[in-house]
């Protein structure tokens, strides 16, 4: 008697590791391991440290005679051309863990894909970045934090219609209560003079840059908004099959995405400073590329040192958690700049701004599901009440089931005879 061999199974026939994973984080709800979380929000500490940090050496750098550099498309470029660093970084770093330095991406796609996919994120980021930093030149800071900050909430429209989040009421009044908060910290102690601004002690355009409508400079704002909130959400769509793969290999492909997107930047960048050229002198778009002097290279260095760590944990940040936790996260930088500015440069923080600073802190918590079942549990261990665990609840009403089952079927057997 022979028995029949099992067939052998084909690699068509058995999934990836990615698939799996998916498979598994889409049976658990699309809940994300505790190491993830952790790193993904170690990551987000990391973007709020490189874009506070950042800022606060290049404007001091800045404040000196002759140092501003003013050439945001020229800065952008730069900036973003910096995470070309992470190929020799990381390939180093790969070869001293013993991992092969080739670069990786998890995502199945041919070259082609995944050259396309880099390219379209560059030249949405490239564009968001230069529309801020134009801004920048024209508006208020209080009133370019508060049109920037909007942000979140295209992030929240896309995330929606991408499938990443429901429609929630608690996630709708989390966006707008941060919103609120970015506001009464950016216009508080206005009236009292430049002193009381908590935002780097800037309530109004600088002296020397050209007039230019309040209307149009607010565009350029709002359009830096809404292709930051692309970009955001377009890295998930991108990277959303990482799931569930390790920690490590999403690491490694997210800082080989964000060196892709560097490189791309070099022929975009090019491009765009050659157009702005040729624009009239007279538009305030219009850009001519210089050298930094001696007094400008320290500011732009260190602001593309900033660059490089921010632009590695904004992509990591997105790809662990998600593009909405971290647009209400960066609303975070406002408040922190405003307690840095309080401590360490003496300027004062009006009592309207502490307010906006724990709406800001609130709505970003409210944001994410773990911390809201968290405090809710503890609410209802402070008033003697212990919520019973979704496995438990399953359980229990899968017993329950059971038992009405076999109570029903005796009772037809009494009925029977």
């Amino acid at each position: 008697m022979t028995t029949a061999k099992p067939a052998k199974s084909t690699p068509a026939d058995v999934p990836s590791i990615i698939e799996t994973h998916s498979l598994v984080e889409r049976e658990l709800g699309g809940k994300r391991s505790g190491w993830m979380t952790f790193a993904g929000y170690m990551c987000l500490i990391g973007v709020l440290v490189s874009w506070v940090g950042g800022s606060e050496v290049v404007e001091s750098l800045q404040t000196r005679a002759g140092a501003a550099y003013k050439k945001p498309m020229t800065i952008s470029a730069l900036n973003h051309v910096g995470s070309t660093l992470l190929i020799p970084l990381q390939s180093a770093a790969l070869v001293v863990m013993g991992r092969s330095p080739k670069p990786v991406l998890l995502y199945k796609a041919s070259a082609c894909d995944i050259l396309s996919a880099t390219a379209a994120m560059s030249f949405i980021f490239l564009i968001g970045d230069y529309c801020w930093m134009l801004s920048l030149q024209y508006l208020a800071v209080a009133v370019a934090s508060t049109v920037f900050n909007t942000s979140a909430v295209f992030v929240y429209v896309m995330c929606v219609m991408n499938g990443f989040e429901g429609v929630s009421i608690r996630k709708v009044l989390s966006v707008c209560v941060a919103l609120g908060g970015v506001a009464v910290i950016s216009f508080a102690g206005q009236g009292a003079g430049n002193d009381a601004s908590p935002v780097s002690n800037a309530t109004a355009a600088p002296d020397d840059a050209p007039a230019v409508s309040t209307t149009a400079a607010s565009v350029a704002c709002l359009i830096s908004a809404i292709f930051y909130a692309a970009y955001d959400v377009y890295i998930k769509v991108k990277t959303i099959e990482w799931d569930g793969a390790p920690l490590i290999d999403q690491v490694i492909a997210g800082n080989w995405m964000t060196a892709l997107v560097g490189l791309w930047t070099i022929p975009f960048g090019a491009i765009m400073l050659t157009i702005l050229a040729y624009v009239p002198e007279d538009w305030f778009i219009y850009e001519q590329f210089e050298l930094p002097t001696a007094d400008q290279s320290p500011a732009l260095f260190g602001q593309a040192s900033a660059a490089l760590g921010f632009n590695m944990f904004f992509a990591l940040t997105i790809i662990l958690l998600s593009p909405l936790i971290y647009s209400l996260g960066c609303m975070l930088t406002i408040p922190i700049a405003a307690i840095i500015d309080y401590f360490f440069r003496g300027q004062t923080m009006h009592p309207v701004a502490i307010v906006g600073a724990l709406l800001v802190v609130l709505g970003f918590l409210a944001l994410d599901d773990n911390v809201v079942e968290s405090v809710r549990g503890c609410l209802h261990s402070a008033n003697g009440f212990h919520p019973v665990p979704e496995d438990v609840k399953s359980q229990s009403s899968a017993h329950t089931q059971s038992v009405g089952r076999r109570r029903s079927s005796v009772m037809s057997g009494r009925l029977g005879r």
